[in-house]
C-alpha cells in the first residue's frame, strides 16, 4: 500500500544518505578534520531544492540544513500554529515528509511542534531531550531533535557542544540526543542565544523511538 510504499522510499533515501556520509566522513578522515564539511543532498528531497547539510559535529552527531524550507514552507507552517506549538497533525503532507527525510525516520515518530519566541537579552540554560531511563514507556526515549528557523537573525544563534549555528529562516537542525548504539548521548544538548537587537522565532520536535500514533 501507500504506507509500505512510503517506508521503501524512506530506505532508499537512508542508503544514499549513508553512502555520501561515508564518502564524506573517508575524505574528512584524510583531511584530519571530522566535521563541518557541506554537501548538497537537495537530491533526496522530493522538490529537489538546492538543500546544503552541513556536519556540524559527530559527537554528538547534529546536522544542519540550510534551505531547506521556502518561505512558502514557513507561511505554511504559520497558518496552521497555535499560540505555543503545532499540532503535528495539522502540518501540512509536504512538510511532513521534508521532516522525515531530513531525519530518516517515520513523521509518526514526532510530537507536536513547539513554537519558541527568542526575545533580546534573554537568557536560555542548556536544554538535554533526552528522557531519564525511568521515565521512558512504550513509546521509548526522545532520541532526536530538530529546530526549524522560522526567521533570520543577525546575533542570535544556536548554541551546540561544538559549535554555534547561525539563525536563517528556512534551515533546521538536526540533533541526535542518543548513540548509534541506542544509549543517551550525555554531550547532547543546545541553547538559544538571544539577539540584542530584536526577537526571532523557531520550532521545535522531539522525535521518539516509537510511534506516537
Amino acid at each position: 500500500g501507500i504506507y509500505k510504499a512510503e517506508e521503501m522510499l524512506l530506505t532508499v533515501r537512508t542508503i544514499q544518505t549513508l553512502v555520501v556520509l561515508l564518502i564524506c566522513s573517508y575524505v574528512s578522515f584524510k583531511l584530519g578534520t571530522m566535521n563541518a564539511y557541506t554537501f548538497n543532498v537537495g537530491g533526496l528531497f522530493q522538490n529537489k531544492e538546492v538543500v546544503n547539510q552541513i556536519v556540524i559535529s559527530w559527537e554528538p552527531r547534529v546536522f544542519l540544513y540550510e534551505g531547506l524550507f521556502s518561505d512558502q514552507d514557513i507561511d505554511d507552517l504559520m497558518d496552521v500554529s497555535g499560540v505555543e506549538s503545532i499540532k503535528r497533525q495539522d502540518v501540512p503532507k509536504d512538510l511532513q515528509e521534508k521532516i522525515a527525510q531530513m531525519s530518516e525516520i517515520h513523521y509518526d515518530h514526532g510530537e507536536d511542534l513547539e513554537i519558541l519566541t527568542i526575545e533580546p537579552k534573554t537568557k536560555f540554560p542548556y536544554r538535554k531531550d533526552a528522557l531519564d531511563l525511568s521515565n521512558v514507556y512504550s513509546k521509548g526515549n526522545k532520541m532526536a531533535t530538530i529546530v526549524i528557523m522560522l526567521s533570520t537573525s543577525k546575533k542570535g544563534f544556536l548554541r551546540t557542544p561544538n559549535e554555534d549555528i547561525s539563525i536563517t529562516k528556512g534551515s533546521a537542525v538536526l540533533m541526535f540526543n542518543m548513540k548509534t548504539d541506542g544509549t543517551v548521548d550525555e554531550k547532547s544538548k543546545y541553547k538559544f542565544i538571544s539577539d540584542t537587537q530584536g526577537s526571532y522565532d523557531v520550532l521545535i520536535q522531539t522525535i521518539y523511538q516509537g510511534s506516537l500514533k
